[in-house]
């Protein structure tokens, strides 16, 4: 009788032992499963899109789309402005901006930061001389502070003056690894393109009385044309265009002094270029600002050539980065056009 139950209630509880070290497991792996399997950072998917960013004179932000791992940027820097033209000699053209085009990698929803190349400012015709262009503006695309790719801009062409001898600098294009360097003006020497490790030189010091010298480019940032004169009269520079432009210089109808172009800005700006020193002569242009591309991406840098921007054929440019002209004679110059940003997502 003992030994029959003891067979009873082995059968009996062996099986709710067996169901309770079940639900022990049950309980113990079931939050460990929840911790790891949290969300993916990208769905499976990426929707292909385009993406067009002008300029707004203040920084943009562009959030990826979820899914997305790679996206494709083409940039384009501004244009510099055209100097004005005396009564004697035209204004100099500015230099068309630079581009640079990079696939980069990224992560869905995530948020970079777009900032796009305001044009330089045309020099302005007053009495007898013209004024410097303004350098064009920067195109680039960040994450957090850390620069993905920068388009070089344009720098400002030179003011014409006028006597009849010479003819003003024009303003150097946007790179490429280096900017293009500005067009001396006989003896008034222009400013050198930016490079890959430092701003462009500034038109030799050749400035006069209490003028105010050209400056040297810098990390992002286009060096100011030459000022001959800062007598009653000096009016006129372009203005530098947002993110990087130099100004352009100042002319002086009271001397009959014409200003130099401001550098364009880049990744290093471009230097100014230098004011006439005496009546009867010209503005030298501004050099134009450096590209610059991810480190180990995959990407083009490539110069403008005179007014026109690098890959100028590509129907996503529009007309951005086309450099002011020069000034007709007792005319202003024209203002460069700003930059543009296209970012591409493709299927994946």
């Amino acid at each position: 009788m003992g030994a029959d139950m003891n067979v009873k209630m082995s059968l009996i509880y062996k099986p709710l032992l067996i169901l309770s070290a079940i639900f022990a497991t049950t309980i113990i792996v079931g939050p460990a499963l929840a911790q790891t399997t949290a969300p993916p950072v990208w769905n499976s998917t990426c929707t292909a899109s385009t993406t067009t960013l002008d300029y707004t004179g203040a920084n943009q932000n562009y959030v990826v789309p979820n899914g997305c791992r790679v996206v494709t940027i083409k940039s384009w820097g501004a244009g510099g402005g055209g100097g004005a033209g005396g009564d004697g000699r035209v204004g100099a053209a500015g230099g068309g901006g630079g581009y640079a085009t990079a696939m980069v990698a990224v992560i869905g929803g995530e948020t970079l930061t777009v900032k796009v190349g305001g044009a330089g400012v045309r020099g302005l015709y007053n009495s007898t001389v013209g004024a410097g262009g303004g350098g064009g503006g920067y195109s680039a695309v960040y994450r957090g502070a850390t620069a993905l790719l920068i388009a070089g801009a344009g720098g400002g062409g030179g003011g014409g003056d006028n006597g009849t001898t010479g003819a003003s600098g024009a303003g150097g294009a946007g790179g490429g690894v280096n900017g293009v360097d500005g067009t001396d003006a006989g003896t008034m020497i222009a400013g050198n393109g930016g490079t890959s490790s430092a701003g462009g030189a500034a038109g030799t010091a050749m400035q006069s009385g209490t003028g105010a010298e050209p400056t040297a480019g810098s990390s992002l940032q286009g060096g100011a044309g030459g000022i001959d004169e800062t007598a009653t009269g000096t009016s006129g520079g372009g203005a530098g265009g947002v993110f990087g432009g130099g100004a352009g210089g100042n002319m002086s109808s009271t001397n009959s002094r014409t200003g130099g172009g401001g550098g364009g800005g880049g990744y290093f700006g471009g230097g100014g270029g230098n004011a006439a020193n005496a009546a009867n002569l010209n503005g030298a242009g501004g050099g134009g600002g450096s590209g610059m591309l991810p480190t180990g991406g995959t990407g083009t840098l490539t110069a403008g050539s005179g007014t026109t921007p690098g890959n100028s054929g590509d129907a996503a440019r529009g007309t951005a980065g086309n450099g002011g002209g020069g000034g007709a004679l007792s005319t202003n110059g024209t203002t460069g056009n700003n930059g543009r940003v296209v970012i591409y997502t493709n299927a994946q």
